[in-house]
């Protein structure tokens, strides 16, 4: 018990210092996910981003918002970099599908710690900042939840459902610090156009190249979502590859 409350004294005690390191590492995921995206990377990252966020709300019920308004805006970046990355990375047929139960899981998380000030007879300064504190606990809970529910989705999750064909075009008019060099056009309609980083593609003829066809295979997913990932390097041609 005794190292547990040196273990949370120190974590506080370094907060700051955890923040910065969690926006610089959600920068880097950001402008270079595509490169070392999996899900155990996903998994650490979604665990330091989840520690990040239970020491904001503690702090915050501590100290003055208006003190840690600025620590706030960056939880908020590590936060959403953790769902966005699951979102960006890993395709589904309804990519917003998991919303309406990151937005329930967030419900639940307010009611929780609302009981939890009610328990511990916690008091908020101020009314306006009673509400503050609720949305922006809403508000972090959904973002982190969607990410969660997306990696839980995927995690140890291959079971093959099928392969889907689509026709690649290179590169994608629109390319991001995140990726997007292909752009997919599934035969299946349900997987629609999706902007894809297939690495292992060779192409013929002089650049811009004509399009090509490709197959991905699709993976039954824990919540029973089927997924497909975004991104295959040259050494992943087990599941993805190149028709003609």
């Amino acid at each position: 018990m005794r190292i547990i409350q040196k273990l949370s004294t120190y974590l506080n005690e370094k907060f700051d210092g955890l923040v910065l390191i969690g926006t610089l590492l959600a920068l880097v995921i950001n402008a270079m996910g595509f490169e070392f995206f999996n899900q155990y990377t996903a998994l650490l990252y979604g665990l330091f981003s989840g520690l990040i966020l239970v020491l904001f709300f503690k702090n915050w019920l501590i100290d003055n918002f208006f003190t840690l308004w600025s620590t706030g805006f960056f939880t908020f970046c590590i936060v959403f970099e953790f769902g966005f990355m699951l979102y960006d990375q890993v395709h589904l047929k309804d990519d917003w599908y998991f919303l309406p139960w990151a937005v329930l899981l967030g419900g639940v998380v307010v009611v929780a710690i609302s009981i939890l000030i009610v328990l511990k007879k916690i008091t908020l300064r101020k009314t306006p900042l009673k509400a503050l504190y609720i949305s922006a606990i809403f508000l972090f809970s959904t973002v982190y939840s969607y990410g969660l529910l997306s990696l839980i989705n995927i995690f140890n999750a291959r079971q093959v459902v099928k392969w889907e064909r689509a026709e690649v075009g290179l590169p994608s008019w629109v390319i991001t610090f995140g990726g997007n060099y292909n752009d997919a056009i599934f035969e299946n309609r349900e997987w629609g156009t999706r902007w894809m980083n297939l690495f292992f593609l060779k192409w013929e003829g002089d650049f811009p190249h004509p399009p090509t066809t490709a197959e991905v295979k699709v993976f039954k997913g824990n919540l029973g979502k089927d997924y497909m990932l975004k991104t295959y390097d040259e050494d992943e041609k087990n599941d993805a590859r190149q028709i003609d």
